[in-house]
């Protein structure tokens, strides 16, 4: 039975990373005042005139099959009024399970502790592929915990976890 979630976020530390230094070095009365300084290749949404950055550079739909999992960019503006520059439309993939490793991460350093989301991470079990962070999307942290907790569960079920080792 395939599973569809919409409203994905793709991320990576990388990005995340880049994403806390642009709104560190602006802070929030900046980006108020319309005087934030956003690379112009980073991705950023519109709140009204003003644009601020996003945790995220892919946005799109999930779907789980029997034997992978599946991601499809977004490739239109929402209806909502949101305004959505530099994402990456063409980013997709397709694993099959058996050659992911899924754990969580949390940015240890946010820009803000309270929007700090718990990221769902996909990696290759040979490094087959750059590390994956991925979340639901969404303006609810509530709503974006719940459904992360569901895809954790779900992924879960067909993904082993990611081994940690203890050195002595």
């Amino acid at each position: 039975m395939t599973q569809t979630f919409e409203n994905i976020w793709i991320s990576s530390i990388e990005h995340l990373d880049e994403f806390n230094s642009i709104s560190k070095s602006n802070g929030w009365w900046k980006s108020i005042f319309n005087n934030n300084k956003i690379p112009n290749s980073f991705p950023q949404v519109s709140m009204g005139a003003k644009y601020i950055p996003v945790v995220f550079f892919a946005k799109g739909s999930l779907q789980l099959f029997e034997r992978q999992i599946e991601f499809h960019p977004d490739r239109f503006e929402p209806d909502n009024g949101k305004v959505y520059r530099n994402l990456n439309i063409d980013f997709r993939f397709e694993l099959p399970y058996k050659t992911i490793v899924l754990s969580s991460y949390s940015n240890p350093a946010p820009f803000m502790r309270a929007f700090n989301i718990q990221w769902l991470e996909l990696s290759g079990r040979n490094n087959e592929f750059p590390n994956i962070l991925l979340s639901s999307g969404g303006t609810r942290m509530s709503h974006i915990k719940k459904v992360n907790e569901e895809l954790m569960e779900l992924l879960s079920d067909k993904i082993p976890p990611k081994r940690q080792y203890t050195l002595n």
